[in-house]
């Protein structure tokens, strides 16, 4: 569902069942400027997601900090990729993490247009 909200963001004035999405998640994604709230409707909780991709921009986002699994992590990458401006992924796990379990993504997203750059930093 991680990777659904990230398409879903690029839309405007969606409902979502909120039950799928963790609340530290959403909030990360509001970093990026995205318009989501809670809502309720029929007795049931909502994500409204009323966004334009003309206001979504870039962010720093510490992955390691949030315990994300591999498809949440790579979802804030596709949201980073449809943002203006520079983002910043950090988390040396988790960005290993996607490496490993899709194969050749960095290459693929460089092919259609998308520049990305790794930075090593040393932690003292």
């Amino acid at each position: 569902y991680s990777i659904l909200i990230s398409i879903l963001l690029l839309s405007k004035n969606q409902l979502i069942e909120s039950k799928y999405f963790d609340k530290v998640f959403i909030e990360e994604l509001k970093k990026f400027g995205v318009q989501i709230e809670m809502v309720l409707k029929d007795d049931e909780e909502y994500l409204k997601i009323s966004n334009n991709i003309e206001r979504l921009f870039g962010a720093d986002i510490n992955l390691d900090c949030l315990k994300l699994d591999n498809l949440c992590s790579a979802s804030f990458l596709l949201v980073s990729l449809a943002a203006h401006g520079q983002t910043r992924l950090d988390g040396n796990g988790i960005i290993s993490s996607i490496e490993n379990n899709f194969e050749y993504l960095e290459k693929k997203l460089r092919n259609v247009g998308a520049s990305i750059k790794k930075v090593m930093f040393l932690k003292i």
